[in-house]
């Protein structure tokens, strides 16, 4: 919980200064760079007034937390202000002062234009217990400038923001345009002045400032003078000030003192300087509506009054870069053409600044200047030249440019309309009216002024009738003369002369020669005077004052009361009688007091004085003595003058003229107070108009400002627009990440308040969102740690990091980091970051707890497990290496591999440790000895890789082998007896095979011969008989075979391609000559599916169902055999189904067994060696599939085999069955067979010779090899050979070797009781064509001669 903080006394607490803030668009900035330098002792209060979005919720509470020492709140309603406090006006809100106390007011949604610090200044101007000061700082608008000036006069302070520190000066320019703005100054020095002012109001601190100010800017003057020929006295201080501020800020100076210390070094800054002063803000035909009333209703009169002689002359003043000028040409030249006018007429357009004159002359702008053109101006007077446009030569010869200050050089004169457009908004009163006396002169009476939209005639008003107020459009009355004060013709001097601020004595020929003629006059005229139409003397000559007398109270110059009593009457009586008759009158007056001291006689005459009828009448009035001697030799110069008689003697006329008199004396002196209230009225009236003309001027200035930077502004804005989206997103992010981080994290600034914190470090030190600002240092906290503020300001001091793992009375804990944070290598306060641990420490625990298990796992293990470095050295060892090397934990750990494991094992190994360190994991046996002996172990070296890929070092495990060793040489022992045994099993095979199938050659094949011979059904029967058991033994010996292969692991299978459904047909075909002897009913049941053809090896699944048919024929008399297929995604099934006699359950098991059967009784009925079934399972297994039976005792067996459906290949359809049994003719084949048995050679001598060959026998391989040798050098070569492998002297493998050395190219086939794969494979590497086991069958032997001959496609 935050620390108490005691409350400060209500006397204490009340605020002696009250500071107003108003602010704006960028005025955040602004606020932080204020509050960042105001000192809190100070103990100022301030209320802090910006247009805020009423959408929105305010953090500028939170935002100015982090740049001041002082409480910062948003205001409430009833709250009272205390000191060294800041209160933030709430958004949807308006906020003013009662007295000390906070009045919230509702926001008016839709109030246009919306004035909150206005309305807040006003309250605070009401306040008369507290010295106050208003501040205007960044914003756009006007608001807070009519609230300073009640500020002021209620003798407060006002400070506006510099125009050089605004992002937006329309706030603080409007303010300063005010007048009562007594600082201007950036925000960071604004403090010092109003501590300043708020301790010592009656300091000279700020005049003597003001005054050393105005004398720099002098200077500055003086220097644009001497360098540009320019006199800027006559601009307005305002825009000199915010040029001159702006340069400032552009060159990063604080003082005019240092800017003039870069002007008197670089002369390119006076040029800057100087370009700035001049506002250039001009564009093709600005303000369209106003072009298009000229167009309308003066150009065309121009050229209809013009004299053809001297053609229409315009003259644009302050032309800038030429835009106007050449608007102005095309425009006329549109209404010449237009009205088909032979007038000419000639622009004269003129500045003061050379550059833009130049690029004017130039005549080219770029493409975006001319957005006001229309397309087809654009057409007519315009010629395309690169990226921009050349103004046509005919608008270009139609304007003069030239050089030229309104102010000091001589207009242009003779002029029918002048153009001069928001250029006197930057001049004083004073440089106003002599430019528009200038544009007076240079004009022709009716001519045309055309003027800004804030600008106006002024004081010279009543020389022009207005055409059209809303345009600014004026007409010259008439030609008379210059108000007083505006000579013509203008000194003509040498710029560098004219001093801005000293006003020397016209000494100028003009000058002088007026001096002399007012001398003649004094001399040779009598005393005149020259008055109007209301009597008031305008000039007075031939000494006037001898006559005319100063009235008492109030001066007055009307004629009347400068005149002596007696002559009052006679001048009232003979102005009354000129203006009457308007002519000459004389009027005689006798005993006139005189200027001697005597009473004479006087001729008063009053003359009109010829002019236009339109001009003001002046009326000249003489005072001529009369001498009697004089007037009788003199000849009367106003002898044309009409006598006016009036007898002096007539004293009841003159009484009642008195009379009279003093009571029109009476009645004008109540009509002059009515009068004067009514002057006195128009004057406050007039202030207020020249007030209000002056803001409009202000305005016009500042909008002119600012549209000459809108460039800039836009620029930049776009710019601030990006800065600000990538802000508000990286703000987004940073918030986000705070609220869902789990690291608890708090920002201190340099006097470790704090200014920031996430969500999960606030349950640690009970923080809430309103105690950013507060120090840390007030706010107890759950972490047991001492010092934790002494650790802060270390950091802060001392810049270096601290980092400890600590815990919180909960028991959870943490690693608390506290770390400086610094800004561009200044430490600008700390960062306090808690990182929950508690977990990772429990992790860390149980890690622990799980490492001492599993050391002891290890320990236990018996197998040697280490760690060993790239230096090979033990880093870890388990306890196997102490127990089984009889030693300590010193003399493995930190020692080498060669001094714990010996030279002998290390030369072992070192091949081994040097391929693990360059990263290759090894495995290897090694001998190791030991005190017990020397052990065999399995070893592995496991590289351990860091995250850089290198290899620090391998994991080594070895298991001591030596009982397995030992079990190794047993049963190598065993597997060599066990190969040895199937050796012999197999030469046994081999032999029983070739010992029981060359007689069984013999027998089957002279059963054949016997059943072509013999017609005898009992001797067919006999032979039947033979031929049947004949085959049961080959069958026998062929399973016997297959079984051994199988075991042996030497079957293969081959991969054919082949329809499923004939092969299953050519089964069923095999069988049923079987079955119909059996009295069997065979059936065929197959699915469409399976008319495809397979990828799977067709003898051996031909075997397969081979053996099931006929087992199911065999065990099912009489009955009904069902061979079915299907296929089922990517298998198919065959099934064999009978209706025998079954198969018991109990026997079921061992159905697959070698040499068992169902019936294993010495009296079964069925014949069968019990190998057919293993032999079935056995292929199925290899062939990736599975085979199931299910049987019912009496009521029939179901074998199903299920195999994988491999897709292969269309094939060539295979020839019929009775097409393979037709056998194919050998007729002029010649063929020699080769065999030790003649029983052999006879029965293929005969088969052979039956088809048609020619034979030829050889009773051994030499015999053959001479017979074959004998036969291909006669020319004859044997067409096929036929020979045995196993025969005396020279076996078959040899004998066909030979044959191929002797040149013999054509067929050999082995025919050979050897029926092993083996067998085969030797005889085809000998140089055989074919090999074909014994006995011999007839169709395939012959067949296959004529396939090796060529009578048969292979």
């Amino acid at each position: 919980m935050p620390n108490e903080i005691s409350e400060p006394s209500e006397s204490t607490a009340l605020p002696r200064f009250i500071v107003g803030i108003g602010a704006s668009a960028g005025g955040l900035e602004s606020l932080e760079r204020f509050f960042d330098r105001i000192d809190p002792s100070f103990e100022a209060t301030y209320v802090v007034v910006q247009h805020l979005s009423p959408d929105h919720e305010t953090m500028m509470d939170a935002l100015l937390k982090r740049h001041t020492a002082m409480q910062v709140s948003i205001a409430s309603e009833g709250q009272t202000l205390q000191r060294s406090h800041v209160y933030v006006m709430p958004p949807k809100k308006e906020i003013t002062l009662d007295g000390l106390t906070i009045r919230l007011h509702d926001q008016i949604r839709g109030e246009v234009p919306h004035l909150p610090i206005d309305r807040f200044f006003s309250s605070l101007a009401e306040n008369t217990d507290v010295i106050k000061a208003g501040i205007v700082l960044s914003g756009t608008g006007s608001d807070g400038s009519r609230g300073i000036v009640e500020i002021y006069r209620s003798g407060g302070l006002v400070i506006v923001e510099s125009e050089a520190s605004a992002k937006f000066s329309g706030m603080p320019t409007a303010a300063a345009a005010t007048g009562v703005v007594e600082f201007t100054l950036p925000p960071e020095s604004m403090g010092d002045s109003l501590k300043r002012w708020f301790f010592d109001r009656q300091s000279d601190h700020e005049s003597s400032a003001f005054s050393s100010h105005d004398d720099e800017q002098q200077q500055i003057f003086r220097l644009l003078r001497d360098h540009c020929q320019i006199n800027f006295a006559n601009y307005k201080p305002s825009t000199v000030t915010r040029r001159l501020d702006r340069r400032l800020a552009l060159r990063g100076v604080q003082t005019l003192s240092e800017y003039i210390d870069i002007l008197n070094r670089e002369t390119d800054e006076l040029d800057e300087l100087y370009r700035d002063m001049l506002i250039g803000v001009t564009k093709f035909f600005r303000d369209p509506s106003c072009w298009d009333y000229l167009e309308s209703k003066v150009f065309d009169d121009l050229f209809v009054k013009a004299d053809p002689k001297r053609g229409v002359r315009v003259w644009i003043a302050g032309c800038a870069t030429g835009e106007e000028a050449y608007s102005m040409a095309m425009a006329l030249h549109e209404a010449r053409e237009r009205l088909k006018s032979p007038v000419e007429f000639k622009v004269f357009a003129s500045d003061v600044h050379p550059g833009s004159i130049k690029i004017a002359t130039q005549g080219y702008y770029p493409s975006d200047a001319l957005t006001n053109v229309s397309l087809p101006r654009l057409e007519n007077f315009f010629n395309r030249s690169g990226e921009g446009y050349y103004i046509c030569k005919e608008i270009r010869s139609s304007v003069v440019f030239a050089i030229h200050n309104v102010l000091q050089d001589p207009p242009f004169t003779d002029i029918d309309l002048i153009s001069c457009r928001n250029l006197l908004i930057y001049f004083d009163l004073h440089g106003q009216r002599k430019a528009m006396s200038m544009f007076h002169f240079g004009l022709r009476r009716n001519g045309i002024l055309f003027l800004g939209p804030s600008e106006t005639t002024g004081r010279l008003s009543e020389e022009f009738a207005t055409v059209d107020e809303r345009c600014k459009v004026y007409s010259k009355r008439n030609d008379s003369k210059l108000p007083h004060g505006i000579d013509l013709p203008l000194q003509i001097q040498p710029k560098s002369l004219i001093e801005p601020y000293s006003f020397q004595p016209d000494r100028s020929p003009q000058r002088e020669r007026l001096r002399n003629y007012d001398r003649i006059l004094d001399h040779m005229m009598p005393a005149t005077v020259l008055i109007d139409s209301h009597r008031r003397v305008l000039e007075s000559f031939g000494g006037i004052e001898r006559f005319l007398r100063v009235p008492r109270r109030l001066f007055s110059n009307d004629l009347l009361d400068v005149a002596p009593a007696d002559l009052q009457a006679p001048l009232s009586a003979l102005f009354r009688r000129v203006q009457k008759d308007k002519t000459k009158v004389k009027l005689p007056v006798t005993g006139v007091l005189l200027p001697s001291g005597n009473r004479g006689d006087l001729d008063v005459i009053i003359d009109p004085v010829p002019g236009d009828s339109e001009e003001t009448p002046l009326y000249l009035v003489r005072f001529i003595v009369r001498e009697s001697i004089r007037t009788e030799t003199r000849k009367d110069g106003d002898s044309d003058a009409t006598m006016m008689k009036m007898s002096h003697d007539d004293r009841e006329l003159n009484e009642r003229i008195k009379t009279l008199e003093e009571e029109l004396l009476h009645s004008r002196e109540n009509l002059q107070a009515t009068i004067e209230e009514l002057e006195s009225s128009n004057e406050e009236l007039q202030s207020t108009n020249e007030e209000l003309i002056s803001s409009n001027e202000e305005l016009q200035s500042t909008n002119e400002e600012l549209n000459s930077v809108n460039e800039e502004l836009h620029t930049v804005n776009v710019e601030y627009q990006n800065k600000n989206a990538e802000l508000r997103e990286l703000n987004d992010d940073i918030n986000h990440l705070f609220g869902s981080t789990d690291i608890g994290t708090i920002f201190l600034d340099s006097s470790l308040a704090i200014r920031r914190f996430t969500p999960r470090v606030a349950s640690i030190f009970d923080l809430r969102a309103q105690d950013i600002g507060r120090p840390l240092r007030t706010f107890s906290h759950s972490l047991k740690v001492d010092q934790l503020n002494e650790l802060t300001e270390k950091v802060l001091r001392d810049g270096e990091k601290f980092e400890q793992e600590v815990e919180d009375v909960h028991d959870h804990h943490y690693v608390l980091r506290i770390h400086p944070y610094t800004i561009e290598d200044r430490i600008a306060g700390v960062i306090v970051t808690l990182t929950d641990i508690t977990r990772l420490v429990e992790s860390r625990r149980l890690a622990e707890k799980y490492q001492r298990r599993l050391q002891r796992a290890i320990d236990a293990v018996p197998i040697l497990v280490s760690y060993v470095s790239s230096d090979e050295v033990y880093q870890y060892a388990n306890q196997a290496y102490f127990d089984w090397l009889r030693c300590d934990r010193d003399e493995v750990l930190g020692r080498s591999v060669r001094d714990v494991i010996g030279p002998r094992a290390y030369q072992n190994s070192k091949p081994h440790i040097r391929a693990v360190l360059e990263g290759h994991s090894q495995f290897f046996e090694q001998e190791l000895p030991t005190p017990n002996g020397v052990i065999h172990l399995t070893v592995s070296y496991i590289p351990d890789v860091n995250r850089k890929g290198h290899v620090v070092g391998f994991y080594v495990s070895a298991a001591n082998v030596t009982s397995l060793k030992r079990a190794e040489r047993e049963l190598a022992a065993a597997v060599e007896s066990a190969k040895n045994a199937n050796r012999a099993k197999s030469d046994f095979l081999a032999k029983m095979s070739h010992e029981i199938r060359s007689p069984m050659t013999s027998i089957l094949g002279f059963a054949d011969i016997l059943d072509e011979q013999l017609n005898d059904p009992d001797n067919r029967n006999a032979i039947d008989i033979i031929r049947s058991n004949g085959q049961h033994l080959l069958n026998l010996i062929n399973e016997i075979l297959d079984l051994s292969k199988i075991e042996s692991g030497n079957l293969e299978l081959d991969e054919d391609h082949f329809d499923l459904a004939d092969l299953l047909m050519e089964c069923h075909n095999t069988v049923l000559p079987k079955a119909e002897r059996n009295n069997v009913e065979l059936r065929l049941n197959l699915d469409k599916s399976t008319s495809a053809c397979i990828r799977s090896d067709r003898r051996r699944l031909r075997q397969i169902v081979l053996n099931l048919l006929t087992n199911a024929v065999k065990f099912a008399p009489e009955g009904q055999v069902v061979l079915a297929c299907k296929r089922e995604g990517d298998e198919f099934s065959i099934a064999v189904s009978d209706d025998g006699c079954g198969i018991a359950e109990q026997t079921l098991p061992q159905l697959f067994q070698p040499f068992c059967q169902a019936d294993d009784s010495s009296i079964r009925k069925h014949e069968g060696t019990g190998l057919g079934l293993t032999i079935t399972r056995q292929l199925v297994n290899q062939m990736n599939g599975t085979i199931t039976v299910e049987s019912v005792v009496e009521k029939g067996t179901t074998f199903t085999v299920n195999l994988p459906w491999q897709p292969g290949r269309e094939v060539v359809c295979q020839e019929s069955l009775p097409q393979l049994r037709k056998l194919p003719s050998l007729t002029h084949k010649k063929i020699l067979v080769i065999d030790d048995r003649r029983d052999i050679r006879f029965i293929a001598e005969h088969l052979l010779v039956d088809a048609g060959a020619q034979v030829t026998t050889a009773e051994n391989g030499q015999d053959g090899l001479e017979k074959a040798v004998a036969a291909s050098s006669a020319g004859a070569p044997f067409d096929c050979i036929v020979t045995d492998i196993q025969m005396p002297e020279m076996d078959g493998y040899e004998t066909a070797s030979r044959m191929r050395n002797e040149g013999y190219s054509g067929p050999i086939l082995a025919l050979s009781a050897s029926a092993m794969a083996s067998d085969r494979e030797e005889a085809l590497a000998s140089g055989c064509n074919e090999h074909m086991a014994k006995p011999i069958n007839r169709t395939q032997f012959i067949r296959t001669i004529a396939r090796l001959t060529g009578l048969l496609p292979k």
